[in-house]
């Protein structure tokens, strides 16, 4: 359970991990598809969670992982296709589909978890807009946002 332990890990210092970018979710062909976008200061993706949010708004149960093969992913915007992650990401736990009930987060990390993506929240219904889905910061009730590629782009560029 290489991944439970160090996702788990508490940041040296107890530091919460800096926030140096955004992400968000679309429905792809063949299913949800992750979209990244991190500051330049982030030093590239190396973990990244699919989990459920529980009934009180915490964290529950992670559905799927990925680690980076190799270098962390260090490009502006980074797509993770739930159906084909591709060979860059090694999958620590794959996930077998979402339900339609349940509310998700994305999560994503640097390899020294000393910053992270801000998470996005959103449920399968929410895919249906057609659109990326992210939850902005600025929202407090952190209600997803349909954007457009364009708008996503302006949006991660603003959050750094």
């Amino acid at each position: 359970m290489r991944w439970r332990s160090t996702v788990a890990a508490t940041p040296l210092g107890g530091c919460t991990p800096e926030v140096s970018g955004v992400t968000g979710v679309r429905d792809g062909e063949r299913g949800p598809v992750l979209v990244l976008a991190s500051c330049p200061r982030f030093g590239g993706v190396h973990l990244v969670a699919l989990e459920e949010i529980d009934a009180d708004g915490g964290r529950g149960a992670t559905v799927a992982s990925w680690e980076a093969v190799g270098e962390p992913v260090d490009e502006p915007i980074i797509s993770i296709d739930l159906a084909d992650p591709g060979d860059r990401w090694h999958p620590l736990q794959g996930v077998a589909g979402l339900d339609a009930g349940k509310r998700y987060r994305v999560l994503a990390w640097n390899a020294d978890q000393s910053r992270r993506l801000d998470d996005s929240e959103f449920t399968a219904a929410d895919l249906d807009r057609g659109a990326l889905v992210v939850s902005t910061s600025a929202d407090d009730t952190a209600a997803p946002v349909a954007m457009t590629d364009e708008e996503f782009r302006d949006h991660s560029t603003s959050a750094c």
